[in-house]
């Protein structure tokens, strides 16, 4: 099992730690294939609480970690990320794949309290 996100930098007590990812507390779904499972960093929309929640300029009440706009694709076997993109907004939903005229597209829904809902489309190489 791997983190998904990178989690808390600026906290005092975790700042001059080099630490790995850490993760964020959200529930993304993922989309499963053979070989990789596709999964972003989820939503404020879903978790219910505000983005930046708290004095952003505090490390103690920043919350902005909590959230993240990144898809990624991890290897099954090794749980390494083989690639990953920033969306406009976080995943509200889970992804769905389809091929059209011989191309494979993985579509997923983003948005947040404050970004405007809407499908992004992913072309797979």
């Amino acid at each position: 099992m791997v983190p998904n996100g990178d989690g808390p930098r600026n906290h005092p007590l975790l700042k001059d730690l080099d630490l790995p990812p850490l993760g964020i507390p959200n529930r993304p779904a993922p989309l499963v294939t053979g070989s990789l499972l596709f999964l972003g960093e989820g939503s404020d929309a879903i978790m219910g609480t505000i983005r930046g929640e708290g004095d952003p300029s505090d490390p103690e009440q920043d919350q902005s970690w909590r959230w993240g706009r990144k898809f990624r694709a991890y290897d099954k076997a090794t749980g390494e990320v083989v690639w990953e993109t920033e969306l406009p907004a976080g995943t509200t939903g889970g992804p769905m794949t389809y091929v059209h005229e011989g191309r494979q597209y993985i579509v997923v829904a983003i948005g947040a309290r404050d970004e405007i809902p809407e499908w992004v489309a992913l072309a797979l190489p």
